[in-house]
């Protein structure tokens, strides 16, 4: 997602991995977006591959907020 800011287009990722407030913003955010959408697709799939979903996300979400998500 791209927008302005004072006129300048400006990356949503960019944007928000500046500081550690605006990462932690940005990582809780994703992760209630993911819980939600994901939830009717869990509900098909063993609580063994739910857990590895979980490990998964929390791992990107950590390597997100030290700065080094790949």
């Amino acid at each position: 997602t791209t927008f302005g800011c004072q006129g300048v287009p400006v990356s949503y990722h960019h944007f928000f991995a500046r500081n550690l407030t605006s990462r932690l913003h940005f990582a809780l955010l994703s992760w209630l977006a993911y819980v939600r959408l994901g939830r009717a697709e869990r509900t098909r799939i063993s609580l063994r591959q739910q857990l590895r979903a979980w490990k998964a996300e929390l791992v990107f979400g950590l390597r997100y907020l030290r700065g080094n998500p790949f």
